[in-house]
């Protein structure tokens, strides 16, 4: 079933809007948006009207304020919400702003990586500190663990990666092996650990919607 087109904007788009649109195709999310410390909208992105989007933003950074005011919860970055028809995810960003997620319908989360990549892109795009998604510290040269690549693969019914593309251009791929499904995994999701024809090594996942993530040995 093909979704129909989002609704006419009602502001102008800023550069943080292919971002927020990657994000929610790469999730299959209904939509996104980025606020600033005071919960204003600074763009948004997806299905829905557009007002409702900037109220659901607001009150989802209010909430990660209230959040930030508990002594046991003051750390507090990620926040789900799982609800009966619909779900969210937040995630905190430097200076006060915020990432929010309204998750595709019976998701229970959001997946690392296409959510690590948004993160990275957003900082970047803002001028922030981007924070690393594996030590936990944010410097300037901090970068996803995870990058998107175009994949080359065997038949449909096995998905065998066989060469993959990226910015840095084609490298055939040799499987290694394949990676044990972890059980908190998405259904249909696939890992595989590969060497590149220029003799590096990584892991191959492919995501139940059809993307391919690279993850390179630091």
């Amino acid at each position: 079933m093909t979704r129909r087109p989002p609704p006419h904007r009602d502001q102008n788009a800023t550069p943080f809007s292919w971002v927020l649109a990657d994000l929610c195709k790469s999730t299959g999310s209904i939509c996104a948006a980025l606020v600033d410390q005071e919960g204003e909208t600074v763009d948004y992105t997806g299905f829905g009207d557009p007002f409702e989007i900037r109220i659901l933003a607001a009150e989802l950074r209010l909430l990660l304020t209230h959040l930030s005011h508990a002594p046991r919860l003051a750390s507090t970055i990620e926040l789900t919400i799982v609800a009966k028809r619909k779900s969210y995810f937040v995630r905190a960003l430097p200076d006060g702003y915020a990432l929010i997620v309204q998750l595709a319908r019976r998701a229970s989360g959001i997946s690392p990586r296409p959510l690590a990549l948004a993160v990275v892109q957003l900082c970047k795009e803002a001028g922030f500190a981007v924070p690393s998604l594996r030590q936990g510290r944010a410097s300037p040269e901090s970068e996803a663990p995870w990058r998107r690549v175009e994949v080359e693969e065997d038949a449909p019914w096995s998905r065998r990666p066989r060469a993959l593309r990226t910015s840095d251009g084609q490298a055939d791929v040799e499987v290694i092996g394949r990676l044990a499904v972890d059980p908190a995994a998405r259904r249909g999701e696939r890992g595989y650990r590969v060497r590149l024809s220029n003799g590096e090594e990584g892991t191959l996942v492919r995501e139940p919607l059809g993307f391919w993530y690279l993850e390179e040995d630091p």
